[in-house]
C-alpha cells in the first residue's frame, strides 16, 4: 500500500465518528400529541413529495401566528446537541418570515428563549437552525464583543439581551415554537424534519451560512 495511503486511512480510523440527527417532528405519524395552534393561525398535515409536512397558513396579523409543541414528559433535553432544525417550504403566494424558537424556564417563573428566522420568497425552500448555545462573536484577540441592546446579532440570538446576560437550560426545554413573524400578507407555509444537530456551524440570523 502506498504510505501516504495508509497514513490516510489511519487517520480516518481514528477520526471521531459524528452522530446523525435526532428528529423530534417528522409528521409521519400525525399531529404531536399537545400541539398547540396560536395567534389564529390554521395548521394541518399535507402530503409532499417527500412524504408528509406540518402545513400552517393563516392572514395577516401583528402577532406571531403558528404552532407550539410541548415534550410529553416534563421537558426535552437537548444538551448533548448544537443546533435545533427543521426544512421550510413557503407554499403561500407572497414572501413570509418562519421563526424558530425553543424556551426553558428561567428565573423566577420567567421562560427564557433562543429563536433563528428565514425571509422566504414565493416557493422557496430553506433548512434554518438555531444554535442550542451560540456564542458571541469575538475581537480580533479573543475577547467576546458585547452589543448593549441588541437580542440579535448575525449569528442568532446572543446570550444577553442589553446588559443582562440570558441563560437558557437546553437540558429543560419545555417548548418549540414555530410561526410566522407578523405577516403583513395571508400566508401559508411547510415545515418537515424538526430535528437536533450534534455538529456545530455559525448561526446567522437568517440561517444561511455566508
Amino acid at each position: 500500500m502506498n504510505p501516504i495511503a495508509h497514513v490516510v486511512l489511519i487517520a480516518l480510523a481514528a477520526w471521531p465518528a459524528v452522530a446523525g440527527p435526532t428528529i423530534l417532528f417528522d409528521f409521519e405519524r400525525g399531529m404531536p400529541a399537545g400541539t398547540e395552534i396560536v395567534s389564529g393561525a390554521e395548521a394541518a398535515l399535507a402530503g409532499t413529495p417527500q412524504g408528509t409536512a406540518l402545513r400552517i397558513k393563516g392572514a395577516s396579523s401583528r402577532k406571531w401566528p403558528g404552532v407550539t409543541f410541548r415534550p410529553p414528559g416534563t421537558h426535552w433535553d437537548f444538551s448533548q446537541a448544537r443546533r435545533l432544525a427543521m426544512d421550510v417550504r413557503n407554499v403561500g403566494d407572497t414572501p413570509v418570515r418562519v421563526g424558530l424558537r425553543f424556551d426553558a424556564p428561567g428565573k423566577e417563573g420567567k421562560q427564557q428563549f433562543r429563536f433563528t428566522y428565514a425571509d422566504l420568497p414565493p416557493a422557496g425552500t430553506k433548512t434554518i437552525w438555531v444554535a442550542i448555545r451560540p456564542v458571541p462573536p469575538l475581537d480580533v484577540d479573543g475577547t467576546p464583543i458585547e452589543l448593549p441592546g441588541m437580542w440579535a446579532g448575525p449569528w442568532g440570538s446572543l446570550p444577553w439581551r442589553g446588559d443582562k446576560p440570558v441563560t437558557v437550560d437546553p437540558s429543560r426545554v419545555s417548548r418549540v415554537m414555530i410561526y410566522a413573524g407578523r405577516p403583513e400578507t395571508p400566508f401559508a407555509f411547510e415545515v418537515d424534519n424538526v430535528r437536533l444537530l450534534t455538529a456545530s456551524a455559525w448561526n446567522p440570523a437568517d440561517g444561511t451560512p455566508f
